[in-house]
């Protein structure tokens, strides 16, 4: 019986062994690869092709006013209280564009009476019910009001067409790139695809965002004709020789798919993936 066992227990290693040792398992660690650190709703870049209406219908669709009161904070509460954050995010929106990102139309159509009153009655304080007057009290408590006040002043004047500078100190270079291109991709502002759409495949590998690395290789391109090798570029993600399909890997990576013994690709990842853009 113990034989017997042990000659079970063998064979199974050796065919887990096998499965295994030819298999390549392209795989990325979990991690944030949102445009901001928004927890459930995310604008996520590069996600379609020739979709200049894209910034308007997340920002309209996801960014609630009710009875002009904000239902819904877009930063958590990390980002919100941390004023350096909120400079970093205005100082590179504005570096790129407000107008290109949020348009003048969605903004005076949804928050400009928004903005409006909150300038009203941030210097007030008799009305201790008043919407605006308890979200400066927010504000003050998290020691965060006088920088979103600037803030909101500036987004004003940009809306107004008043000129307004950009404190370089506060631009994220990377962030700034990363919206830069997006902005590219959406309003399909490329004039070399052929060296656009590397240049986007090596800026997210070096920022760690491996899962919209391989997502860019699903959008509707044809990389062969621009005379890239999908398969290439796929092996450049991280790559696991060992990892199992059907083993449950309880660790902090996801498995995007798989290289079988014949070298055929199959995906895990981007099966749902409904490829927007023309």
């Amino acid at each position: 019986m113990r034989t017997s066992i042990k000659t079970t227990m063998v064979l199974s290693t050796l065919l887990i062994l096998t499965c295994c040792a030819k298999s390549l398992y392209v795989f990325v660690p979990d991690s944030n690869v949102y445009l901001f650190d928004w927890p459930y709703y995310n604008l996520q870049p590069f996600t379609c092709i020739d979709c200049p209406k894209k910034y308007d219908a997340f920002i309209e669709e996801e960014i609630y006013l009710k009875n002009n009161r904000l239902q819904w904070n877009p930063l958590s509460e990390k980002e919100l209280t941390n004023t350096n954050y909120l400079l970093t995010v205005h100082n590179t929106l504005k570096q790129v564009g407000y107008k290109t990102f949020l348009s003048e139309d969605l903004y005076h159509k949804k928050f400009s009476a928004f903005v409006d009153s909150l300038l009203v009655w941030e210097p007030l304080a008799t009305d201790t019910t008043n919407y605006y007057y308890k979200f400066w009290q927010r504000r003050k408590s998290q020691r965060n009001n006088q920088v979103i006040l600037n803030i909101l002043k500036e987004v004003k004047s940009i809306y107004n067409d008043e000129a307004t500078t950009v404190d370089a100190a506060f631009v994220d270079k990377e962030l700034l790139q990363t919206i830069d291109l997006d902005k590219q991709m959406a309003y399909s502002e490329y004039n070399h695809p052929k060296v656009f759409f590397p240049t986007v495949f090596e800026c997210l590998k070096r920022q760690g965002k491996y899962a919209e690395a391989y997502t860019l290789l699903h959008r509707p391109v044809d990389f062969k004709e621009l005379g890239y090798d999908k398969i290439e570029w796929m092996k450049s993600l991280p790559i696991d020789s060992v990892r199992c399909a059907f083993m449950d890997y309880n660790d902090s990576t996801t498995v995007l798919g798989y290289f079988d013994k014949a070298g055929t690709w199959h995906d895990e990842h981007i099966y749902w993936l409904d490829y927007p853009g023309p």
